[in-house]
């Protein structure tokens, strides 16, 4: 995967949502109205790294980059933050299929304050419009 392989799948997802993006370096930087975060994707090796600053996933090809973004758009995708006190320190990505959850990424720090409050927030990504 590379920088533009990133790019061709944002064109087609901007196709439906309102996606504006901009490159900076080797980072590709997106953001789609309705929604606060800004959205990273990168290349690592042969994969590509989707992040907000609070989490991030690491996806094998552009078709698993699209599928994902979409899903998530959409709400078939959650993501659960922990945070203890106000650090996130560690995030679930899991899909409710027929009402049970299935997780199918974990990720956390190894090293958090253990000893502040444990939350957790669910990330709405949900875009109840499509772009007309």
């Amino acid at each position: 995967m590379n920088t533009e392989a990133i790019l061709v799948i944002l064109d087609r997802v901007k196709r439906d949502y309102m996606l504006t993006y901009s490159v900076k370096g080797d980072m590709v930087h997106f953001t789609i109205e309705g929604i606060e975060d800004e959205f990273k994707a990168s290349v690592l090796g042969e994969e590509c790294v989707l992040s907000t600053h609070e989490w991030h996933e690491h996806l094998s090809s552009p078709a698993e980059m699209e599928s994902f973004l979409r899903s998530l758009l959409s709400g078939r995708i959650e993501i659960i933050i922990t945070y203890r006190g106000n650090k996130p320190v560690a995030h679930r990505v899991q899909r409710v299929v027929d009402g049970h959850v299935q997780v199918f990424s974990r990720t956390g720090d190894l090293f958090f304050p253990f000893w502040r409050l444990k939350t957790q927030k669910k990330l709405d990504y949900t875009i109840g419009h499509k772009k007309s």
